[in-house]
């Protein structure tokens, strides 16, 4: 083959692996749920507001109001500045402790 035909089938390839890959971007993701519908052991996002700040030195606990309040856990950010009334999305695992249904957070944005 020529060069000419070799950069025609590149660019061709090229152009649709990048729109396969943003078709693709649009139908993968974590679904936003209410945290009360979420099952132990699904990876999530969940977003509402920031009732209750309670930081330790390496883990702090985040009390979020969507429709009802629960526990978010951050573990291991030292340099968390987040406070009470700050609407947040995060994502992360939702784990069974002592009984309770927790947020584990890996993700935390302001929005």
């Amino acid at each position: 083959m020529d060069e000419k035909t070799l950069l025609k089938i590149s660019l061709i390839t090229s152009i649709a692996g990048v729109a396969l890959l943003f078709v693709i971007s649009l139908n993968v993701g974590s679904e936003e749920k209410p945290f009360q519908l979420v099952q132990d052991g699904d990876y999530t996002v969940v977003s509402g507001k920031i009732a209750k700040v309670s930081a330790m030195e390496n883990i702090t606990f985040l009390t979020i109001y969507q429709t009802a309040p629960f526990t978010a856990v951050v573990i291991g950010k030292e340099y968390l500045q987040l406070s009470e009334g700050d609407s947040v999305e995060m994502s992360g695992n939702v784990q069974d402790y002592e009984g309770k249904k927790e947020f584990v957070a890996e993700e935390i944005r302001k929005v």
